[in-house]
């Protein structure tokens, strides 16, 4: 049952993709469905993403719009189109972090309010996401970005490493480190560390 009703929400996925592609509007009645199904998305990226106020509206907005901009690029009759939407999404929402934190390269990391603002937190009621922000809690910003990059983002070591301008080894020795942290922080909570 569960395949065929994700075989359905797909067809029914495309058949909107395929209405808002036939419109030159972006303000369309089948892209403004498209968006507001993948509004919850946008919202969970930006409250797992940042928990600064402006930031988060900043994130989502980006999802949002990446939700245009990958209805418009998607190729006609290519499966798996709500997943090229949400790695849209991903990527948008990555590209809008750094574009707000570089801006802010000055300020200590240890003083951006990204991580420490609850304001406008939008919650989320999965035991995963609950859980990967506890045990998130005690990394650093610039460990939390290893993080996003890695696994939310699906960044490669080599990736990674050529971003950050150094070797491949050095960003495995900081994943080695961060893992350490995650763990002991897991172990602490009673969580099991993966």
């Amino acid at each position: 049952m569960g395949s065929l009703y994700v075989w359905a929400a797909d067809a029914a996925l495309e058949a909107l993709v395929e209405a808002a592609k036939a419109q030159d509007s972006n303000d369309s009645i089948a892209m403004n469905e498209i968006v507001r199904r993948f509004e919850p998305k946008a919202l969970k990226l930006a409250s797992l993403l940042s928990m600064d106020y402006h930031l988060q509206q900043d994130i989502a907005n980006a999802a949002r719009y990446a939700v245009v901009m990958a209805v418009r690029a998607h190729k006609s009759g290519t499966p798996g189109v709500a997943a090229y939407i949400a790695t849209t999404m991903r990527g948008a929402a990555y590209r809008a972090i750094d574009r707000n934190t570089a801006e802010r390269e000055t300020v200590k990391p240890t003083d951006s309010p990204v991580w420490t603002s609850t304001r406008n937190l939008v919650e989320d009621t999965t035991v995963v996401d609950t859980d990967l922000r506890l045990i998130t809690q005690d990394l650093s910003v610039e460990q939390r970005g290893l993080v996003l990059k890695r696994y939310i983002i699906g960044a490669s070591a080599s990736d990674i490493a050529k971003d950050a301008g150094t070797s491949v080894s050095a960003i495995s020795q900081r994943f080695k480190t961060l893992h350490k942290i995650v763990e002991e922080t897991a172990v602490s909570y009673g969580l099991a560390a993966s």
